[in-house]
């Protein structure tokens, strides 16, 4: 594949911490955090980053852009995250860096999943337990359906 005319390289490298990271503590991540990971990305001859948490982050802590729904269904955004967002694509693309963005994830990690949006719109009809995923429980899997299903959610 070819960019500006020059050989670009697809591979790229699966990140976590470009926006939040759980690591020693769940914290929002420094602009200096952000710039060291795009470097070592870079280093690696990558061209692409893919990372979860620059689009799949909804839950209850300051970390997560998603704070919740509004009466009309809209989403309510925490503006600091969107800030580090912000920041993290700004970095991205003076490095020439491409950004996957992952949108949801099957598995209910801390930094969200699928779970986490049907509990926006469905409050308490998923469990929030740690030890219960689709992939083990045919409960969860039917209270996740909705994530599919309906238009709502």
């Amino acid at each position: 594949m070819l960019r500006g005319g020059r050989a670009f390289r697809t591979a790229g490298v699966n990140v976590f911490g470009l926006v939040a990271d759980d690591y020693p503590r769940p914290h929002l991540s420094t602009p200096e955090e952000i710039d060291a990971l795009l470097d070592r990305a870079l280093a690696l001859g990558a061209g692409l980053v893919r990372s979860h948490t620059l689009g799949v982050s909804i839950g209850s802590g300051p970390w997560h852009l998603v704070a919740g729904v509004r009466a009309d269904g809209s989403l309510v955004y925490r503006q600091p995250v969107r800030d580090v967002m912000d920041r993290a694509v700004a970095s991205a693309r003076a490095r020439g860096l491409y950004l996957e963005v992952v949108l949801f994830d099957e598995l209910g990690y801390h930094h969200g999943g699928k779970r986490d949006w049907v509990e926006l719109f469905r409050p308490g009809t998923t469990s929030t337990s740690p030890r219960v995923s689709a992939a083990t429980s045919r409960a969860q899997r039917g209270a996740e359906a909705p994530f599919s299903t309906d238009r709502a959610t």
